[in-house]
């Protein structure tokens, strides 16, 4: 989605930047049009040929001049403008970590959707989407915020959303000011005991990237010390086995 804006604003940037955290966040591959990695599309739009393709008439309709380096100049976005070098940084550093985290988390790339709900507050319009992959477990819960509203605010309190259960930290937040945003974060560990909602900070437009903390269950432990006795046996006896043989050697 385009926005027709000031791309310098923040309304706009929070936008492009929903828009990227929904593509990140769903499973499988992700294809990403060109420029919108740095919130720059004026290579495509305004500086482009086309061999067998004539240039298009819209273009000169619109901007009064067909595609060239002035058409590039004056798209309001681009390198050679500095006071847009800062946001396009963001931009590229939030599209590095969703990279990251595409990568480093199976839910998203192999996992199946587990729940996807839309929850009611106050006329609001956020919806979640929970993820995993039942191969390492990993689980992602993703939340959306639609609105250009943010929780808390001097009339609403925090957000109030049920969580699956379990733990769950927060990984990434387009609304963190690194990328440009308010810096409504949520630092603290989510406890969720999957039927009562639980407070959190949601920014406008964000998208909030939760993964839940592996818990240690008793079995997991046993098993561990399981293998590890099985390790340490089979150390000692090939630790044992090289003795004797040097002795026999010796003799």
């Amino acid at each position: 989605t385009r926005c027709s804006r000031d791309w310098s604003s923040d309304v706009c940037s929070s936008d492009l930047k929903m828009n990227m955290g929904m593509h990140y966040g769903k499973i499988g591959p992700v294809m990403v049009f060109q420029g919108d990695e740095h919130l720059d599309i004026t290579p495509f739009r305004f500086a482009r040929e086309f061999e067998s393709i004539p240039v298009e008439d819209y273009i000169y309709n619109e901007k009064g001049y067909y595609p060239d380096e002035e058409a590039y100049k004056d798209s309001k976005l681009g390198k050679n403008y500095p006071r847009y070098s800062k946001k396009m940084a963001q931009a590229e550093l939030l599209t590095s970590d969703l990279n990251g985290i595409k990568a480093t988390n199976p839910a998203l790339t192999r996992g199946k959707y587990r729940k996807a709900s839309t929850i009611e507050h106050n006329d609001s319009r956020v919806f979640a989407l929970h993820a995993k992959d039942d191969e390492s477990q990993n689980e992602i819960f993703k939340i959306v915020n639609t609105q250009n509203l943010c929780y808390p605010r001097e009339d609403v309190d925090f957000y109030y959303i049920k969580f699956p259960e379990g733990e769950w930290e927060e990984i990434l937040n387009t609304d963190d000011k690194k990328y440009g945003g308010f810096g409504d974060t949520n630092k603290n560990i989510v406890k969720a005991d999957g039927q009562n909602d639980v407070p959190i900070k949601l920014g406008r437009k964000a998208v909030i990237f939760f993964r839940k903390i592996p818990q240690i269950t008793i079995l997991k432990y046993l098993k561990f010390i399981y293998q590890l006795i099985i390790y340490v046996r089979i150390n000692i006896i090939a630790y044992s086995a090289n003795i004797l043989h040097n002795i026999f050697i010796s003799v």
